[in-house]
């Protein structure tokens, strides 16, 4: 019988292979999964989008999150732009075409999404993540 964690692992490479597979992604070639995932919670986001935002929403490290986001620019999918508030701060602010390209991928997202849970208690599944989540990070639920 596996363990918790090695399901978790192959859940987790299950769920990149089947996004990265998803029609709108497989078109344009240079978007990952990963890319996908950022650009909707950017375009659902309500107010600026900063690196940190991305490094504690996905549980990347900064390094990680600082050069997704510079394969991102480099791709044309974000801009970075100062803020009249803090001039060290940079928002993340998506282009007109990862604009159009969220509308597609955030509907064929859901629909995934709709596959994943169906049958599925959702809220005693959110408080199982949430509290291995904890368990994780010393028993320190957020």
């Amino acid at each position: 019988m596996d363990s918790i964690g090695s399901k978790i692992c192959k859940l987790s490479y299950k769920l990149k292979r089947e996004i990265k597979n998803l029609p709108a992604i497989v078109k344009l070639d240079r978007i990952s999964a990963t890319n996908g995932i950022i650009l909707i919670y950017i375009y659902d986001f309500d107010g600026d989008v900063f690196q940190k935002d991305i490094e504690n929403h996905f549980g990347m490290t900064r390094s990680t999150a600082s050069r997704v986001i510079s394969l991102m620019e480099d791709k044309k999918l974000i801009l970075r732009e100062s803020v009249s508030y803090d001039q060290r701060l940079k928002r993340l602010v998506l282009t007109d075409e990862a604009k159009a390209l969220c509308v597609e991928v955030k509907e064929q997202m859901n629909e995934f999404e709709n596959k994943l849970v169906k049958d599925l208690d959702i809220d005693l599944f959110n408080k199982n993540l949430d509290l291995i989540f904890s368990n994780i990070e010393g028993g320190i639920l957020k």
